[in-house]
């Protein structure tokens, strides 16, 4: 009479507390039973939000690094395009401004200088704390279209900046250099080897060493002459930094 399968009996158990249970189930209010739904919507919403807020977070880097890529390739239009979305973005000032030295960059390669020397020129101004680029850039841009003294004027406010920057220092040599101002491009030459001295830079940046003795030479050079053609020394510290294949002094 005790024979029954240890299956059956885990049937028989499992009909029993089924009945028992529906029940139970059937007399829940409507509320109590969706209550879990509730709850799963919810956390299933606050999901949704946080993966929208990440996607929006991530929209302004995502713009930037499109837009460095199509650069690289030289398909400046789509460049400008993502640069664009970027600035549109609602992010810190910082970063619209980097964004904006990038379109201002793109501008200038493609010779279109006015939008270039626009987004250059409020990439420095919008930026609380600016790199040595956009000074460097928009210098540069301003050479190209032959005007040296708004180069000069965007280096001193540069130098002003960063008067331990080497690079700046240099740069503003370099165009005293071409419009044949010897004492000014003295002057800055000799900062570099005053900043240059500082012995924690140079473990640092290593290369300074291997330019610093062109920097002595040319500044010997202007020392001891003071008709001497400046812009055929230009030329030459440029052949020099063409030979090292890198520029000595943007490491700061």
């Amino acid at each position: 009479m005790f024979s029954i399968a240890t299956s059956q009996i885990r049937h028989i158990s499992s009909g029993y507390w089924t009945q028992l249970a529906i029940p139970q189930l059937r007399n829940f209010s409507k509320r109590s039973r969706e209550l879990p739904l509730r709850l799963f919507a919810s956390h299933h919403n606050r999901n949704e939000q946080k993966q929208e807020m990440a996607q929006t977070e991530n929209k302004y880097d995502h713009y930037r690094n499109e837009a460095f890529k199509e650069k690289c390739q030289k398909n400046f239009q789509k460049a400008i395009e993502y640069y664009t979305l970027a600035i549109q973005e609602k992010e810190p000032i910082q970063s619209i401004a980097f964004a904006k030295w990038g379109r201002g960059n793109t501008f200038r390669e493609m010779g279109q200088f006015d939008e270039a020397i626009k987004d250059l020129e409020e990439s420095l101004q919008e930026d609380p704390s600016p790199d040595i680029e956009p000074f460097r850039d928009l210098s540069d841009t301003y050479q190209e279209i032959g005007k040296p003294s708004k180069a000069i004027e965007v280096l001193k406010a540069g130098v002003k900046h960063m008067p331990e920057c080497k690079a700046l220092h240099y740069e503003l040599g370099e165009v005293y250099l071409k419009t044949n101002n010897t004492k000014l491009a003295l002057m800055h030459l000799e900062e570099i080897i005053k900043l240059a001295e500082n012995t924690e830079q140079r473990l640092l940046d290593p290369r300074l060493d291997e330019f610093l003795p062109t920097i002595k030479t040319t500044i010997s050079q202007l020392r001891a002459d003071d008709q001497v053609d400046t812009s055929t020394i230009y030329t030459s510290l440029r052949i020099e930094i063409t030979r090292m294949g890198y520029h000595p002094f943007y490491l700061g």
